[in-house]
């Protein structure tokens, strides 16, 4: 009697996860690659998959830096635009080879490709420096259609002659994924005392 866990409304096996706190995420890009990244003036010495410094799975994206400027960027194109309404929270892992200090670099997303006119640039708060820093950050505005997301550097020489390391960009409230009879559940926020169902 026993049916392939999935996650269609009403369906035999039907799952779903709940945290009372804590925020199950959809992962958005991995960061297992370069590809499909661009910049805008950021990133002028490349942009490259790096196997040797990460936090998740087996890769991060690096943007290594020089002289760089207000309002430069390094920007995903999502190919077909995204409704991000429901989602509320982004949560990545950063790692710089030097400390960034808090409102120089931003998180952003916007309607149109190439993070053009960002829908929001939400501050990612100070990193240490050589230290995989965890962000949560709140998303604002209309997200019915998203096109493009990234980084946005907010400070002239905010980021100059800095390695920065991207891994792992989570997006939530998310749901379940299913494998056959396998249930994945990400977590975007879940403290040691909370609990899921």
């Amino acid at each position: 009697g026993f049916s392939t866990p999935q996650g269609t409304a009403g369906v035999a096996g039907y799952t779903t996860a709940t945290s009372a706190s804590g925020v199950i995420a959809d992962v958005k890009n991995n960061m297992d690659s370069a590809t499909g990244w661009a910049a805008n003036g950021a990133c002028t010495s490349g942009i490259t998959t790096d196997t040797t410094i990460f936090r998740e799975n087996g890769a991060s994206v690096r943007c290594a830096n020089t002289n760089e400027s207000t309002g430069n960027t390094l920007y995903y194109n999502l190919g077909v635009a995204e409704n991000w309404s429901t989602y509320t929270t982004v949560g990545f892992w950063i790692y710089s080879s030097n400390s960034i200090a808090n409102n120089n670099l931003q998180f952003s997303y916007d309607n149109n490709t190439n993070l053009a006119s960002p829908i929001a640039s939400v501050n990612i708060g100070s990193v240490a420096a050589n230290t995989w820093t965890y962000k949560t950050l709140t998303l604002t505005g209309t997200r019915t259609s998203v096109a493009s997301y990234g980084f946005r550097i907010n400070n002239n020489n905010g980021v100059d002659n800095r390695n920065v390391y991207i891994d792992d960009i989570l997006l939530g409230p998310g749901s379940p994924t299913f494998s056959g009879n396998n249930i994945g559940v990400r977590f975007l926020t879940l403290a040691s005392s909370q609990t899921a169902v």
